[in-house]
């Protein structure tokens, strides 16, 4: 397999980037004002752009790729790198740019009025004077501009109907970023960068162009990626990658060289599981057939090993997601179990809610007596064989039966069964109780002491609630009851 498809290994990919040595004048010696600032680089094998089609070609230095032009918009990238364009080979001089040369360079077909022409080259001017070309010396401390001019004229004192512009490179500041480049210089074509929509696809197809021969850049750091790129910090990881990432990168595989685009988010080891760099994969421009083809297999196999590797984790996490629903719904299966122990049958335990915890569940138990809560607690758990393991080692058995449950162990016993009430049992009432209804059934009946009636009852829609036992004077009362509240 060749270079390109061994690229994909986790050491870090060869690179011809080129280092630069900038060099700081002696504090003895005349400063940058007073004579140009030299910049001495490691060239790059990257030929030079035949003269019969570099006016289709924009070119710049590589340095232009390390200073975050993010906060430029579509149009505002459009007419920057159209006016390096423009600029190339021109040295310091001044250039004036007609509005019907701006409408061109913006690269819009449709006629745009005066008024948002003006409000698309003021929103430029904003923004490349932010733009830190001065990053470019890192040791000198000064707000450099890359334009020594960028004047806007208007037709009216409002200033709402752009002119013309005048701009002029930095020199000797940036005149090396576009003037007589034989090497370490980007080029792609001004139609295809403008044709691109969006402002994060313009910019992800210049930093990937740099290093069109190879197909594979270095690997970037992830915050640096970020800077350049534009991204706010704002966005989480899941909203970058489906908000922009994903989207630049559909964008450009509609060129050429770029069809099956692809990427890997890499995480270091000792990092925990940040993502510290991201990677990219394209087919490089080649000279031969052959040599094609073989780059095309290569960046095939490459992006299906990525996506293979995307699929067995999302695969890995769906099976662990249906996983954790099923002890979901096993865990809700315990809310409103009833345990007591034998010894005690007078305390009930129920079960009032379950929520997730770092290590299961939180299970909030409430104790009962005579019908009356008198006791919580909690407890994290794993799952719900854990709780019942738990408490049979605790002595506590279900509770079987809603009078078993609510009502046998916390009243005075019963001195005789009354089987002239029996026909009443399993009958239903129907009750409101300030506005709250409630239909409930008759589960027991008997006779206590003083000739005193007891009635156990549930409630038919919440059948596990616990309901204090009706106590009534005698048969006499008892019936007169049943008749006023019999459904």
């Amino acid at each position: 397999m060749s270079s390109l498809l061994n690229a994909v290994e986790p050491s870090t990919p060869q690179t011809n980037n080129p280092t630069h040595h900038y060099r700081n004048p002696p504090q003895d010696q005349p400063t940058a004002q007073d004579q140009p600032i030299t910049a001495e680089v490691i060239t790059q094998n990257t030929p030079t752009i035949p003269t019969e089609i570099a006016e289709k070609y924009v070119t710049f230095h590589n340095d232009v790729n390390s200073v975050s032009l993010g906060n430029l918009g579509a149009l505002e990238a459009n007419l920057l790198f159209a006016i390096f364009n423009k600029l190339k080979d021109k040295e310091d001089e001044t250039l004036v740019f007609e509005a019907e040369d701006i409408r061109a360079m913006i690269g819009i077909k449709t006629k745009v009025s005066l008024e948002n022409l003006s409000k698309i080259v003021e929103k430029f001017w904003k923004n490349i004077k932010a733009a830190s070309f001065w990053a470019l010396y890192p040791y000198a401390k000064e707000n450099i501009m890359l334009f020594r001019k960028l004047r806007i004229n208007y037709h009216d004192t409002k200033k709402t109907q752009v002119k013309s512009m005048e701009i002029q490179v930095n020199t000797p500041y940036f005149g090396y970023l576009l003037n007589y480049l034989h090497g370490n210089f980007t080029y792609f074509e001004l139609l295809e960068f403008q044709n691109i929509s969006g402002k994060y696809a313009k910019t992800l197809y210049r930093l990937l162009k740099q290093w069109k021969s190879t197909g594979v850049p270095p690997k970037m750091e992830w915050g640096k990626f970020r800077e350049l790129m534009g991204i706010s910090s704002s966005y989480t990881i899941g909203e970058l990658e489906m908000q922009i990432l994903k989207p630049a990168a559909q964008e450009l595989q509609k060129l050429p060289h770029f069809e099956n685009l692809c990427y890997k988010k890499i995480k270091t080891k000792g990092m925990g599981n940040r993502i510290t760099h991201i990677q990219f994969y394209f087919e490089p421009i080649t000279k031969t057939s052959k040599d094609r083809e073989q780059a095309k297999r290569d960046i095939r196999t490459i992006a299906w090993k990525i996506r293979s590797e995307k699929a067995v984790k999302q695969l890995k996490h769906s099976m662990e997601q249906a996983k954790q629903t099923k002890l979901d719904k096993d865990m809700q299966e315990v809310i409103d179990m009833a345990f007591y122990k034998p010894q005690d049958p007078s305390v009930v335990l129920v079960v009032d809610g379950i929520q997730p915890a770092k290590d299961g569940y939180e299970i909030l138990v409430k104790y009962y007596r005579e019908g009356k809560e008198f006791q919580a607690k909690s407890a994290v758990l794993a799952n719900k064989e854990t709780f019942l393991t738990a408490m049979t080692k605790g002595g506590y058995q279900i509770v079987e039966s809603q009078a078993q449950q609510l009502h046998t162990p916390k009243q005075p016993q019963a001195t005789s069964s009354n089987n002239d009430l029996t026909e009443y049992i399993g009958r239903n009432l129907y009750m409101n109780n300030n506005g709250i209804s409630a239909s409930l059934k008759i589960t027991d009946i008997a006779h206590i002491e003083n000739g005193k009636v007891r009635v156990d009852i549930k409630d038919i829609d919440k059948p596990r609630k616990t309901l204090n036992p009706f106590i009534l004077d005698n048969v006499k009362h008892f019936k007169s009851w049943f008749k006023k509240y019999k459904e």
